[in-house]
């Protein structure tokens, strides 16, 4: 059985598919830029706009390219009249559109922007989500400082609540865990130690800033480890166990969100499963009471997600059948 730790070359799996550019920009020069900042795109142009513009507004910090990788084969309107509008877009961003020939999923296509990017660091932005303006100036200081291998921040939600004809209207809050955090640290970038990880105390998920080379080296995200779409946990969780991360708490970009695939039965059994060996394995390697702290951790972690999402969860039905909790 895999587990979230082990490390294996998962850029190998989808090397048979073409990846076609299909536009780039007219910035022009050789210079290899310091960040890639990469979107991998799906059928989501209304969204995709919304990141690329975030991306384009970086203030004080302009040694970039903006590279966006789309899964979805076929030709579509939506995206090509978007592309008509980027060739017009006035800005010295070099800007880079691929296509892939056949879809690859979710983690597939993840690891192709980490191969497209050309910086030496790689600012994976889903389509759906979109930066705060200072957020490059603010990472990447620390990031070369810290020389870690994954940085992250702290997101702001944004909840889809209703829909009037194409006007969105979301409301936008903080997870009060991570504003604590934030006070508690002075906004602070800190290491995540041993003891943090079997907290939970992590960066929010998405728009992490990743070191290119070292993320190869773990072998990439893998989907195969989790079949409901949550691949980005697994990934953080193996750098943790081998590299360096870093937690710059303040809350740097936003997350739009209108369903969770932890709501899925099936998820929930499949994470919190993966999350307990995992745990097990963790507490036992740094001399922790290994069962009793990856049951504490575990319990806490399926609380946590039920309390957010408002998820109808039997948390401990699903440890005791994954092998966790015992009576």
């Amino acid at each position: 059985m895999k587990e979230w730790y082990d490390i294996e070359d998962n850029f190998m799996k989808h090397k048979d598919v073409i990846s076609q550019l299909v536009f780039e920009n007219g910035v022009t020069g050789d210079r290899q830029p310091l960040v890639t900042v990469a979107i991998p795109a799906y059928k989501r142009p209304g969204l995709l706009r919304d990141a690329v513009d975030s991306a384009l507004c970086q203030e004080g910090f302009r040694d970039f390219e903006i590279l966006i990788v789309d899964d979805y084969p076929s030709e579509d309107q939506e995206m090509q009249e978007y592309l008509s509008q980027l060739a017009n877009t006035e800005t010295d961003i070099k800007i880079r559109y691929y296509r892939n020939q056949r879809n690859m999923g979710m983690g597939g296509n993840w690891n192709r922007c980490i191969k497209l990017s050309r910086g030496e660091w790689v600012v994976l932005l889903h389509d759906d989500d979109m930066m705060c303006a200072d957020y490059l100036k603010k990472v990447l200081p620390v990031a070369i400082k810290t020389n870690c291998s994954l940085l992250g921040t702290f997101s702001y939600q944004m909840n889809l609540l209703e829909r009037s004809g194409d006007r969105r209207r979301y409301t936008r809050r903080l997870e009060k865990n991570k504003a604590l955090l934030q006070k508690i640290r002075r906004s602070h970038a800190f290491y995540l130690k041993k003891r943090d990880v079997l907290n939970f105390i992590q960066p929010s998920p998405g728009c992490w800033l990743l070191n290119r080379r070292q993320a190869i080296e773990l072998g990439g995200y893998d989907a195969s480890r989790i079949k409901n779409g949550l691949i980005d946990g697994p990934f953080d969780f193996k750098n943790t166990y081998h590299k360096k991360t870093v937690i710059l708490p303040q809350f740097l970009f936003t997350r739009r969100i209108k369903e969770n695939d932890f709501l899925n039965p099936e998820a929930q059994e499949e994470i919190l499963d993966g999350l307990f060996r995992y745990l097990l394995h963790y507490a036992e390697r740094y001399g922790f009471p290994g069962k009793l702290a990856a049951n504490v951790s575990t319990l806490n972690f399926a609380r946590g997600m039920k309390a957010k999402y408002n998820a109808e969860i039997d948390t401990k039905a699903i440890l005791k059948a994954g092998g966790g909790i015992h009576s």
